[in-house]
């Protein structure tokens, strides 16, 4: 397993040639870490790495050796059935991100074949430019209203699962393997909620609650390894005011200037 969080990200695969792809991989082996790239974001991605290198994007980061380090792949929303063998057989986590899907209109990442082919699956936020915050509640609760209905099924995705791909998952697919659960001797990563808000009510499935009815401002507490990074909903390593200031200084300033061309995407 890599060093815990540690990733080379070479973003996209039309970003990157072979030969680069191919030295990420020595790297990754020389450092002992992952790598973590997106994939399959669009049929476009597919056709073009088909006519590159006539394999399916996935099928290519499995010839270049990719897969043979521990790999977190972001979104895969164009997979064929060959693709999600690959992705089983080695190990390959997934992130599904599904806000971001939605509202840059990309289509939705087939979350049921993931699991039933054996696919581990991380739910995820994506970035805030992509999808406009952070909030893994909100996941939690998309992922479940959206594939229940497209999957034609209330039953499916049972929120015990969900928040096992959010928690657990999600934790091993960062290289934290004994994070994710509360057991004697695993590291403190949790989350205290506050459920004496009138949403939080009746109480009697909590775990059903955090998924369909919790608020980010529910949450009160937050230890990593133990050690207190949000006491009573006071953040205790950041400086809360000063972020806001300079995140919207920054924000006036990037759009208030004139746009130009920093790089062309194709596919």
């Amino acid at each position: 397993m890599a060093a815990s969080g540690a990733r080379w990200a070479p973003t996209l695969l039309n970003m990157c040639p072979p030969d680069f792809l191919r030295r990420v991989v020595r790297e990754a082996e020389r450092l002992g870490v992952g790598i973590h790239l997106h994939v399959s974001e669009s049929e476009e991605q597919v056709r073009n790495s088909l006519r590159a290198y006539g394999r399916t994007p996935v099928a290519h980061l499995a010839e270049l050796g990719v897969f043979e380090h521990p790999t977190l792949a972001a979104h895969c929303i164009v997979v064929t059935d060959e693709d999600l063998a690959i992705l089983a057989e080695k190990g390959v986590y997934v992130a599904h991100t599904p806000k971001t899907y939605m509202k840059l209109a990309m289509g939705m990442a087939p979350l049921d074949r993931f699991l039933n082919a054996g696919v581990r699956v991380a739910l995820g936020t994506d970035g805030p430019a992509s999808n406009n915050d952070l909030n893994m509640l909100e996941v939690l609760r998309i992922t479940g209203l959206v594939h229940k209905n497209r999957v034609g099924d209330p039953a499916a995705f049972p929120h015990h699962l969900l928040l096992r791909l959010a928690t657990q998952e999600a934790a091993r697919a960062l290289g934290f393997v004994e994070s994710g659960v509360l057991k004697p001797g695993a590291p403190a990563d949790l989350i205290l909620l506050d459920t004496r808000d009138v949403h939080s009510f009746p109480r009697h499935s909590l775990a059903a609650n955090i998924v369909y009815a919790s608020h980010p401002s529910d949450v009160r507490y937050v230890f990593c390894d133990g050690r207190p990074l949000l006491w009573d909903g006071q953040l205790m390593t950041l400086d809360e005011e000063r972020i806001r200031y300079e995140a919207e200084r920054r924000a006036f300033r990037m759009v208030g200037a004139p746009m130009r061309l920093m790089r062309r995407y194709v596919g």
